[in-house]
């Protein structure tokens, strides 16, 4: 395949000899190193292919064997150009097409977006195009960080947002987060968001309560961030009234979660032995049968694995529901101990660091830089690190009588009179 791909590129000839000599024509073209193929002779005489570049040295060749040869045909891309070459206008056809699609390369041409449930497409693109990004806009103007932090401040309830740009398509994929209620205290009683950890604030919108803290505070586990008391002042700026309510925020903290993993390179394993139990059962309204080999009722098996499979006949509901087959393979297995390698045991370990990272996922955390290192020693494979990650707060303390309380400073006076 990779000579005809030369060939074409140099450009190839196919030649017929017309002379008295072709025999001798062809002896000296081999004699002079000019290399010809597929030698055919026909009626007229021989045709054969030859480069392109080879046909000027046969000038002498033809003098001596007063043969001419005779081109048939042109193959390659040398002559596709030359033909293209005499048709003038196609150069600068050419030329604007290449300019064309060099130019539309840097256009946005597809906006893709993925993940939304509560927001409509429409709802989203409709703000893209408020901030300058639709399509038509040049590549070199998408700013990915600036249109996911634009997407978060604007949509309270998303809380991951990924932005890239693939050649001349926008994908958007929208995570959008169940935190926007603390389903945990359905009866909202009076209470107060606190902190389930140490860390830094990302982010706090408050809809009812006093915020204690704003992005960028340092807080610790337990410190309490949203306030469920309302305090009134008077023009003095005294608290004359208190009211408890049912604190109601959105509150994010970057913190460091620790992480440590740690399993035994020897594990057990099933080993299914050739040898099998199966039954059949019928299913008849309450009533079940059995067909099995009546050999089978003397082997007893240790440890074995029971899979069934339940055959329902086509027909209305009323009779399939009551009536069935169960086929029932019982197989035996031994327990046998083998050990990872190193691959089998950091492929473990990150399927262990996957499910991890999906169950913080699941509760709304959002997962940043992880540093986690593994380590095989004394037949154990320990993983630990630490992870970056912005928690929403859930955490909550109740409000107490005492805690919203005011005494009025007339019953003071009077009780001190």
């Amino acid at each position: 395949m990779f000579k005809y791909i030369l060939r074409y590129i140099r450009g190839y000839l196919y030649v017929s000899l017309v002379g008295k000599s072709p025999e001798r024509f062809i002896n000296l073209c081999r004699n002079n190193k000019i290399y010809i193929w597929k030698v055919i002779k026909d009626d007229t005489g021989y045709v054969f292919y030859m480069y392109a570049a080879d046909y000027k040295k046969l000038n002498k060749i033809f003098w001596k064997t007063k043969t001419y040869p005779h081109i048939l045909e042109r193959y390659g891309i040398i002559f596709h150009i030359k033909r293209l070459l005499r048709r003038r206008m196609l150069i600068p056809s050419f030329a604007l097409f290449l300019f064309v699609i060099y130019a539309l390369s840097y256009v946005v041409w597809d906006i893709d977006i993925s993940g939304e449930m509560r927001h409509t497409d429409e709802e989203i693109r409709e703000y893209l195009k408020d901030i300058g990004v639709c399509e038509g806009v040049l590549t070199n103007d998408v700013d990915g960080s600036a249109i996911e932090k634009n997407i978060r401040n604007r949509f309270n309830d998303i809380s991951w947002v990924s932005v890239e740009l693939s050649g001349c398509n926008i994908h958007i994929k929208i995570l959008e987060a169940d935190i926007m209620e603390d389903k945990r205290n359905t009866d909202e009683e009076y209470s107060s968001i606190t902190a389930s950890s140490s860390g830094i604030i990302n982010k706090i919108m408050t809809r009812k309560g006093t915020p204690h803290v704003r992005a960028g505070d340092t807080v610790e586990k337990g410190q309490i961030l949203v306030s469920g008391i309302i305090e009134l002042y008077d023009d003095s700026g005294g608290v004359i009234k208190k009211n408890p309510v049912y604190a109601d925020a959105d509150v994010y903290i970057d913190t460091i979660y620790e992480y440590k993993d740690e399993f035994p390179m020897i594990y057990a394993d099933r080993h299914y032995t050739d040898s099998t139990k199966k039954k059949i059962k019928i299913h008849i309204f309450d009533r079940t049968f059995f067909l099995e080999n009546p050999l089978n009722r003397f082997k007893s098996y240790e440890k074995y694995d029971i899979m069934s499979e339940v055959v329902s006949p086509d027909a209305p509901d009323i009779i399939s529901d009551n009536i069935f087959l169960e086929h029932e393979c019982i197989s035996e297995y031994e327990t046998v101990y083998r050990t990872y390698n190193n691959n089998e045991a950091v492929e473990m370990a990150r399927d262990n660091l996957r499910v991890y990272l999906n169950r913080l996922h699941d509760k709304g955390i959002i997962i940043g830089f992880k540093d986690i290192k593994a380590d095989i020693n004394d037949g154990m494979c320990t993983v630990k690190g630490t992870i970056n990650v912005c928690e929403p707060q859930y955490e909550r303390v109740p409000i107490t009588d005492d805690d919203w309380s005011v005494d009025s400073p007339n019953e003071q006076d009077g009780e001190d009179s």
